[in-house]
């Protein structure tokens, strides 16, 4: 999709490299584009648009006007197909995508999670017609417009809120309701939803302390008592009768839990260096408690309030701008400051601020208060802050800065110091104290211990904010050179530290230590800083699937990342590694493919400018053949990454998924010349897609036949074993069979469950792994595939054939080897061999009820490995349970079981679980679940050995009796 046009939240137009700019991006072009987009493929009269922008002409001169302007967006956005129509005119949406025509489709097909997550903020949110184009008729249609559509969006809201409740998800409702509540604050039907949802959750204090939001809420802002409604809920809660307010059972869903301890406030600021000179002082008296909470927020970031009704301002929220710089020596500074003083106040005393990625992205016009009041009402921050740096001489620096109450614009102090020009990190510390001690909030002479950025040392802190900047465009190379010059300067620099270990994981170098060792450093750090280092140290410290605290460590993590992501709803970096995490790890606590996006979105809302958050949504959208979402998430790490060659592999992967660049000849010059680097990049996120041109096996093929490169990329060997993979997925079970060999292998294994390899074969492999040690350690499979499955595997063979004498054999030594205990992995080796063995002779003996509850009990701390591809994944188990769910009937536990993979491993297994999927979607009713999972097999297998051929036409036969279109 060449051009997208956002009309949620503000209003702006980006193409494939990135931001549009220029004429096309003039307001009243844009308001034009915004207008068609409504209207979607029923178009917009044009006599509406003449009433719309030229009321004021007379009737020659605004037509001469519109088409005027149609043809100058044809001409500067370089598409003669722009718009399509005559008397009504609509935009093409081969050419131009907008939010609000994707968001009325998603609600139109009942899509109702992808409408809500398209609304990041109010219609045409701030924007109006400069004012020698104002238009009263188009400021008015604006009004009705967005109250509209955040209609639509309050009612799809509650839907998921009911449907939710109905499940028994309480943790969901509660976000729908809260959602709904920060749409509409004043509405005392999501009051009393939320306050509901909340109690049947299991926290009554919540749902009182929002009762109690809501009634200071109608009281100081409307003047009016509390709804009957919500009073009568509140009665009910406090007097415990509401039933649902009773703590649910513990699901798979529901994974929070006390955060480790957060050690925030350990370190104290230098004493200040030189005294401040106060030009103006006027604080008023601010409470110190949390006041009027902020009623919630949501994806995107934005806060949601009916456009007529008053922001809703924190009185402990604090948000620092950009601050002017007049020296281009401090250049650096003009986000670094944001940086550090958010850290700064961020959990001094009852403070907290606002993320620096989302004041980035919100501030708009000078430094001035006008600026700073409108940056408040967007973040819901009562005190922001601006300022300016100067020179002041060669070696010193002066820092102005005003703070000013959002609620009125006024300037409520204005301090200035003045430093060496070396040490502004001092200088903000003492500006940061001078604003405390003149707000009041501390006396004139306590020692301040504010949180901060853990270094004094001035280069490495100046490295760091450089990293920080390069990170942000997935300059690898170039951000782990700037964290690692902090490193020296500093090493026990916590954040740099961790930051060479985020960067190194996605070099896949292996980051874990450094995440161990920013753990050791910890201290004097912001809660939210503190929170992430301990998520990754956890992480760190048992590295090793072995290791006996490698599950429960995982669970803390994700624990941690819940419980920041509570803390700080609005900032990236949080949702941003809870995305990562349930990517890589949402197998230990059942997370949904879905969900990951979802925390994705919402990084990518709140920041769009950060690029790491829009690598893995490419790869889930293309598993799910969504070629349209996953240009969308390209577009925007383009747009971010410009000339940045780690980029290149997306880069790549844009071309492949276009229909049209894929068909040209100069993209076959890009791949012969492509490194093995940027080949396996591009591979790892097209390795699912279900594309007729089996773009994966193109990709690995060229990397077999071997190509320049470093680490796994270039490695031949592991490249054809993936090949082999990739070929099972695709159903090219003849080829694969040519390319494993004689040894045992997972790919071997799966081709004799399929019969492909005979038998004979199958059992010499097989017995020669049983009984031979020296087979058993030299697996043919990559080191990064855990032992367990080739252990699965066998015994499933053997089950099937039936054979329960190598299953004793396996049981019996496993138990053998359990009991003698030399080493945890032969101990988890042993225990896994035992436990998998009865389980399989319960399904040689036809008992599916035993063979289920076997497996259903089989701890997956045991198996906690990768298989099948690059990817961790439980998928063996997982299948094999969700076969034996629905065997036994139980259908529902099945989809569940079944959905709570985030990726599945390149095998025909998971092509046949897909199928089943499809079949128990189609029994319970869920006819659009059933079609998309029929449409991917029918997809991924179109051109399948004819062994599975039976497979693809039950799915193909299936698409008609389900409205959907069979595809070929």
């Amino acid at each position: 999709m060449p051009f997208r046009l956002r009309t949620f939240g503000g209003l702006s137009l980006t193409g494939e490299s990135g931001p549009v700019t220029g004429a096309a991006t003039q307001r009243r072009k844009l308001a034009l584009l915004a207008v068609l987009a409504t209207g979607g493929e029923r178009g917009v009269s044009r006599d509406r648009l003449l009433a719309l922008f030229w009321s004021e002409s007379d009737a020659e001169h605004a037509r001469h006007a519109l088409t005027q302007s149609l043809s100058a967006l044809r001409r500067e956005l370089g598409s003669d197909d722009l718009f399509l129509g005559s008397a009504d005119l609509s935009l093409n949406p081969a050419v131009i995508e907008s939010d609000v025509a994707t968001l009325e489709t998603a609600l139109a097909r009942a899509e109702l999670e992808r409408a809500v997550a398209l609304y990041v903020g109010p219609f045409l949110d701030g924007i109006h017609l400069d004012h020698a184009h104002a238009s009263p008729e188009f400021e008015r249609w604006v009004e009705t417009e967005r109250s509209r559509l955040a209609g639509l969006i309050a009612e799809a809201l509650e839907r998921l809120a009911v449907a939710a409740t109905e499940c028994r998800e309480h943790r969901r409702a509660v976000e729908w309701w809260r959602r709904l509540a920060a749409l509409d604050p004043y509405s005392a039907r999501s009051a009393a939803g939320l306050i509901t949802a909340l109690a049947a959750a299991g926290d009554a204090s919540g749902a009182l302390r929002h009762a109690q939001v809501y009634e200071t809420l109608l009281r100081e802002e409307l003047n009016l008592p509390p709804d009957a409604a919500v009073l009568a809920v509140v009665r009910r809660l406090r007097h415990g009768t509401e039933r649902s307010a009773k703590p649910p059972a513990h699901t798979g869903d529901d994974d929070a839990a006390p955060a480790p301890a957060v050690r925030g406030d350990e370190a104290s600021v230098a004493e200040p260096s030189a005294s401040p000179r106060p030009l103006v002082s006027r604080w008023r008296w601010l409470p110190l408690g949390v006041g009027l909470a902020t009623v919630g927020a949501v994806a995107g970031g934005a806060l949601l309030t009916r456009s007529h009704a008053r922001p809703m301002l924190d009185p402990n929220l604090v948000a620092v701008a950009p601050f002017d710089v007049l020296d281009a020596r401090f250049e650096l500074w003009h986000e670094g400051l944001v940086d550090y003083l958010s850290k700064s106040f961020d959990g001094a005393g009852p403070l907290r601020t606002v993320s620096p990625t989302v004041v980035l992205r919100r501030w708009h016009g000078p430094a001035d208060p006008t600026s700073a009041s409108e940056l408040g009402r967007r973040t819901g921050a009562h005190l922001v802050l601006f300022g300016q740096v100067v020179g002041e001489g060669a070696d010193s620096a002066r820092v102005r800065v005003t703070v000013v109450d959002a609620a009125s614009g006024n300037a409520l102090a204005e301090l200035e110091r003045t430093d060496l020009a070396t040490r502004l990190d001092r200088l903000a510390d003492s500006l940061a104290a001078d604003v405390l001690r003149d707000m009041g909030r501390i006396g004139p002479e306590a020692h301040i211990r504010l949180p901060s950025l853990g270094t004094r040392s001035w280069p490495a802190l100046k490295a760091f904010l450089r990293g920080e900047q390069l990170l942000r465009r997935f300059s690898l190379d170039s951000a782990i050179r700037a964290y690692q010059e902090a490193v020296e300067d500093d090493g026990r620099f916590a954040l740099a530290l961790r930051r060479i270990g985020l960067v190194r994981g996605w070099r896949r170098e292996g980051g874990s230590p450094l995440g161990l060792e920013a753990g050791r450093f910890n201290r004097g750090l912001t809660p939210r800083d503190s929170l992430l280092i301990v998520a990754d140290s956890l992480e760190a410290a048992s590295d090793d699937s072995l290791d006996n605290a490698y599950w429960s460590h995982r669970v803390r993590k994700f624990m941690t990342l819940e419980e920041a992501s509570r803390r700080y709803p609005d900032d990236p970096e949080v949702w941003y590694e809870l995305g990562e995490a349930r990517f890589h790890l949402g197998y230990v606590v059942g997370r949904t493919a879905q969900q990951t996006i979802e925390a994705f979105n919402r990084a990518i809302g709140l920041d769009a400018a950060f690029a790491p958050a829009y690598v893995h949504p490419v790869q889930l959208s293309l598993d799910r053949n969504d070629t349209t979402a996953a240009q969308h998430y390209i577009n925007g790490y383009i747009g971010v990454t410009a000339d940045v060659p780690e980029g290149e592999g997306i880069r790549l992967v844009r071309e492949l998924i276009d229909p049209i660049r894929a068909r040209l000849p100069q993209l076959q010059s890009v791949l012969d010349t492509a490194s093995a680097t940027v080949l396996f990049d591009a591979w790892r996120s097209v390795q699912r897609w279900p594309d007729a041109n089996e773009t994966a096996v193109r990709l690995l093929r060229i990397l077999a036949a071997g190509r320049r490169g470093v680490g796994v990329a270039a490695d031949t060997l592991w490249a054809r074993y993936l090949l082999v993979t990739e070929l099972l997925y695709r159903g090219h079970l003849r080829e694969a069979r040519a390319m494993v060999g004689a040894r045992f292998s997972v790919p071997f294994a799966e081709l004799a469950v399929l019969g492909v390899i005979p038998p004979d074969s199958a059992a010499a492999a097989f017995n020669s792994w049983l009984f031979d040690p020296g087979a058993r350690v030299a697996g043919a499979d990559p080191p990064w595939v855990a032992r367990c499955y080739r252990s699965f595997l066998a015994a499933r063979w053997w089950a099937g054939r039936p054979d329960t004498v190598p299953l004793l054999k396996l049981m019996r030594r496993g138990d053998s080897m359990a009991r003698s205990g030399r080493s945890v992995a032969l101990l988890v080796d042993a225990r896994a061999d035992a436990s998998l063995a009865r389980a399989a002779l319960a399904l040689a003996r036809r008992d599916t009820a035993e063979a289920l509850q076997r497996f259903l009990a089989f701890p997956d701390s045991l198996c906690a490995g990768f298989y099948g591809s690059l990817s961790p994944s439980l998928a063996p188990l997982q299948m094999e349970r969700f076969r034996l769910l629905a065997a036994t009937g139980r259908e529902r536990e099945a989809a569940r079981v079944f959905d709570q993979q985030v990726t599945m491993p390149l095998t025909v297994g998971s092509v046949l679980g897909t199928l089943e999927r499809g079949r128990i979607a189609e029994r319970l009713g869920d006819r659009a679940t059933a079609a998309q999972n029929y449409g991917f097999v029918v997809a991924v297998w179109r051109n399948a050995d004819p062994e599975l051929r039976p497979y693809v036409e039950e799915a193909h036969a299936a698409l008609p009796r389900l409205g959907a279109e069979p595809r070929r």
